[in-house]
């Protein structure tokens, strides 16, 4: 026999859940469980039997706030099906319910997967804190043996938060050696304010890592010190590290006030082989680090298919000079690039469009926004054959009317909106670029990309 999987989410109006109101969604559930039976009637072989299993493998109960009687009702149904379940969304299910109810709810749906084998857990947008985090302590840390995908996000997490956390996710299994951290693929914090010492502590759980996939922290007011804590914990990671295809850790700050970057973040990227997507936004690199940092991914070695290094103040020479090379060094996988807030001048862009087309990239997604570009930039996105884009952010430079109009005029639909373009003064001008300024730098350039090595 095989199996069918189904997703049972709950379709009701967003508002607040009683009893009432969950017991009609328990009989919505029954009702999306049955139609899946009948429909695998339809399969049943000449002696009656259907080929097909029907399963209830995910749970969604995320947009929807219940009271502690409608989670009571909820929870007593989800246990008499737990044995099934490999994923559940538990996000926002707290929302307008003072703390006490809110806990109780939390405490009340995270027992009821208690002893399910999850591999996906979301659970966002649910002004956890520190208390919250212990009230859901049976369901994330419950799954030591099987847990993969862990999504805290929005969640009001503090420094005691993810330091509950720590303990939950290396605490080994009762009876076992095997940890939560043995298994995890993907971890995800986001926009919670989590302060140096939470950093510190989501660096620690980094470095006991065994197979990780995915790691974002990002706009959790890390600062310098607990930047360099996540940082160290990458380090840490070792060899670990290599299986990683995606990192985030948009805005922390990895440039001390002596203006070194630190060097564990280099080591970790080094070592970042299976690094697909890598995303530092807004991580006060600047020049030199952008420089280092570009030249630690070329030395993994990864196949980039997204870089995201905006508002770093990248610069205009050495830094841009190693970015280029790390394009061509992905000319066969790079699809998005996002470079905006950097100060970046038509000579910039021109040198990177240059790239790009001597290059024949597979690029898809160019962010280029709030730069300093003007109709010489303009002109060489222009220039540039892109077979394969599907979106060109270009906003908030320096254009005049008519290289908006040229612009619209050949990307249609795939140009974001202009809306910010209208400029007095000429800015190439302004900055002292000419049409063939950069011409002997790029040719210098592409002389030397076609010896890098993939």
């Amino acid at each position: 026999m095989s199996l069918q999987f189904l997703t049972l989410t709950v379709e009701a109006e967003r508002k607040v859940k009683n009893g009432q109101d969950a017991l009609a969604i328990c009989r919505d559930f029954k009702a999306q469980m049955k139609s899946a039976y009948m429909d695998a009637a339809s399969t049943m072989d000449v002696d009656g039997e259907s080929s097909l299993g029907i399963v209830p493998d995910k749970i969604v109960l995320c947009g929807n706030s219940y009271k502690p009687d409608g989670a009571q009702v909820l929870a007593a149904f989800c246990t008499a099906i737990n044995d099934t379940v490999t994923k559940l969304d538990m996000s926002d299910i707290i929302a307008s319910q003072p703390e006490e109810q809110g806990l109780e709810v939390l405490k009340l749906i995270s027992d009821a997967f208690s002893e399910s084998k999850l591999e996906y857990l979301r659970n966002c947008d649910n002004a956890l804190g520190s208390k919250g985090i212990n009230a859901c302590m049976s369901v994330i840390g419950g799954q030591a043996k099987t847990l993969k995908h862990l999504y805290l996000e929005n969640d009001g997490l503090a420094a005691e938060s993810l330091q509950i956390l720590e303990q939950i996710l290396t605490k080994p299994a009762e009876g076992d050696s095997t940890c939560a951290c043995d298994n995890l693929e993907t971890l995800r914090f986001h926009d919670n304010m989590s302060g140096v010492e939470g950093a510190k502590a989501a660096g620690r759980i980094f470095a006991q890592l065994k197979h990780p996939k995915e790691l974002r922290y990002t706009d959790c007011r890390s600062l310098g010190e607990g930047s360099t804590g996540l940082a160290d914990g990458l380090d840490a990671m070792g060899d670990n590290i290599a299986s990683l295809e995606k990192l985030n850790l948009a805005g922390n700050f990895f440039v001390a006030s002596d203006k070194e970057i630190d060097q564990s973040l280099l080591h970790a990227l080094e070592r970042a082989k299976g690094l697909k997507h890598v995303g530092l936004r807004d991580c006060n690199l600047e020049e030199e680090g952008s420089q280092l940092v570009c030249e630690a991914l070329m030395k993994s070695g990864a196949k980039l298919e997204s870089i995201d290094i905006s508002e770093n103040d990248l610069g205009r020479e050495d830094a841009l000079d190693a970015l280029v090379q790390l394009i061509v060094q992905n000319r066969t996988t790079l699809k998005k690039l996002e470079v905006e807030g950097n100060d970046l001048s038509s000579a910039g862009i021109k040198t990177i469009m240059k790239a790009l087309g001597k290059v024949n990239s597979v690029i898809e997604i160019i962010n280029f926004k709030t730069n300093m570009v003007g109709r010489i930039g303009a002109k060489a996105v222009l220039n540039c054959t892109m077979s394969n884009l599907q979106l060109l952010q270009f906003d908030d430079n320096g254009f005049f009317p008519e290289e908006v109009e040229a612009l619209e005029t050949k990307f249609g639909d795939k140009l974001e909106e202009m809306a910010d373009n209208m400029e007095d003064d000429d800015v190439d001008e302004d900055e002292g670029i000419e049409e063939n300024d950069d011409d002997d730098d790029v040719a210098a350039l592409t002389e030397g990309i076609s010896n890098v090595g993939v």
